[in-house]
């Protein structure tokens, strides 16, 4: 127990979105594992939807997910957003929306569209505004793999969407970065259980976000 509570054994289970990669999530694993190397990390790669699940469902410690402080609160969780992005239209150099400086949902109405995946937390905010807008969009495809989507649009085959921090790492020479009129944030979470927070590897890693990231609430 004595080691354990001085971080010298330990196992900590994070989820991590798919994306994390392009969001420098492993940078913060690593950072982590510099400062605790005898902690052991377990990692599982999922989207948001399904972290958050195994997170009530206490599989794992800790996630990192694309979400909102409505979903969040009141939920006995600690959650910490540690980033702030928006979607952004993809759009071939071919196609003449791109160049526009900014694109309406109704300038999509004939166009072929890649939609999110259906585990996407975006997909139903973008579903919920071609139904405002009175539109069926023609869909090539569903993915929310960011390298696929920005492929399939420099080549014109269809619009697809990316938050913007992804799109301008991915970014390729025949496509272009258009925001929406409508502003559709990505915020992401750091979210763990409160009480979990008793357990010294959760307490040590969220301590690790906290300072990381300095928030605007303390850790309980």
């Amino acid at each position: 127990m004595l080691k354990y509570s001085s971080l010298q054994t330990g196992t900590l289970k994070l989820g991590m979105l798919w994306i994390g990669g392009y969001l420098n999530l492993p940078q913060l694993i690593t950072d982590y594992h510099d400062r605790h190397p005898l902690v052991t990390c377990h990692l599982d790669v999922e989207g948001s939807k399904t972290l958050f699940h195994m997170l009530k469902a206490r599989d794992l410690h800790a996630i990192f997910i694309i979400g909102s402080e409505k979903q969040l609160l009141n939920q006995d969780l600690y959650y910490q957003k540690i980033m702030e992005d928006r979607y952004m239209a993809i759009i071939s150099t071919d196609n003449t929306l791109s160049r526009r400086s900014i694109l309406s949902i109704s300038d999509l109405a004939d166009q072929k569209i890649i939609l999110p995946s259906k585990a996407s937390a975006f997909r139903p905010d973008l579903e919920r505004l071609f139904i405002q807008n009175n539109i069926s969009p023609s869909v090539l495809c569903e993915t929310s793999q960011s390298d696929i989507v920005i492929q399939l649009a420099s080549n014109n085959l269809a619009i697809g969407f990316s938050s913007n921090s992804i799109a301008v790492r991915l970014k390729n020479p025949g496509c272009k970065i258009v925001p929406l009129e409508v502003t559709l944030s990505r915020p992401i979470y750091y979210v763990t259980h409160k009480d979990m927070l008793n357990y010294p590897t959760v307490h040590s890693f969220t301590d690790f976000i906290k300072d990381r990231f300095q928030p605007d609430k303390p850790i309980p």
